[in-house]
């Protein structure tokens, strides 16, 4: 079996970052970034696969403009198709090579709407505003208007931060009852072929999958399913364990229609 589609995928490229915001769903910043060596074992099973989504987080994702530029490269090595792209960032960092950086990320997806090809966002909420110090405030107004120029820029904002992390004491929201597993969204068609449909494939700095994205780092440590480089087998033993499932179901069905024909 081999991977053709993933609806959503985000590499979390760093666990780094330039601010300690009250309201971030993480947790504390740890001194721990995915390797060059992991994201190619991640990808490389993915070869002539498409992506509806794919994500670059952190951490604050641009403190590592080299792993983002790897992962680049390596969806031009292994045929993979990206139809959209999402970066969002706290605006703190800027330069030649980071603008060079996310004009290379627009033209690497291959949707058709120039319009929705990237969601490259500055941080806009209040609580994130709040951390900054005089010095931060000025280099965060001075670059957003930078970023400002380019046609695919957006502001981002959240109104109430998740109860997850730093926010697990006082966000007024309660943890989304996401399912920790991609049973049910994993489907193999006539050629073979899987599909991840209507789910967020997380891959951390760890080099952990987990499923979906609204975790701290302490809870995907303990929901982690699988090592980035073995989705695919992953997936395959999903795929079984719900066929086997589904041969029981109908033998004890069969079962109970015999009994009562008796």
């Amino acid at each position: 079996m081999r991977i053709v589609y993933l609806d959503s995928v985000a590499i979390e490229v760093t666990r780094q970052c330039n601010l300690s915001c009250a309201h971030c769903l993480r947790g504390n910043a740890q001194r721990c970034s995915i390797s060059k060596e992991m994201i190619t074992a991640f990808l490389e099973p993915l070869d002539g696969a498409t992506i509806h989504d794919f994500v670059f987080t952190g951490g604050e994702p641009l403190l590592k403009p080299e792993l983002i530029r790897h992962t680049l490269n390596e969806f031009k090595r292994f045929d993979i198709t990206v139809d959209r792209f999402c970066l969002i960032t706290n605006g703190l960092m800027y330069s030649a090579k980071i603008l060079s950086l996310l004009m290379d990320i627009y033209v690497s997806a291959s949707g058709d709407d120039c319009d929705d090809k990237f969601y490259f966002a500055v941080s806009t909420d209040d609580f994130h505003k709040n951390e900054f110090n005089f010095k931060q405030w000025g280099t965060y107004e001075e670059n957003s208007l930078r970023f400002e120029a380019l046609n695919f820029y957006r502001e981002h904002s959240i109104k109430s931060p998740l109860a997850e992390g730093r926010a697990e004491t006082f966000g007024d929201k309660p943890l989304i009852e996401e399912q920790h597993t991609f049973g049910g969204r994993v489907t193999v068609d006539e050629d073979n072929e899987i599909r991840l449909e209507d789910e967020l494939c997380y891959v951390n700095a760890k080099g952990k999958v987990v499923c979906g994205c609204n975790w701290s780092y302490k809870t995907q440590d303990r929901i982690a399913v699988c090592d980035a480089s073995k989705l695919t087998e992953h997936f395959e033993e999903l795929l079984a364990k719900e066929k086997e499932e589904e041969r029981k179901a109908n033998k004890a069905g069969l079962k109970t229609l015999t009994d009562q024909v008796v």
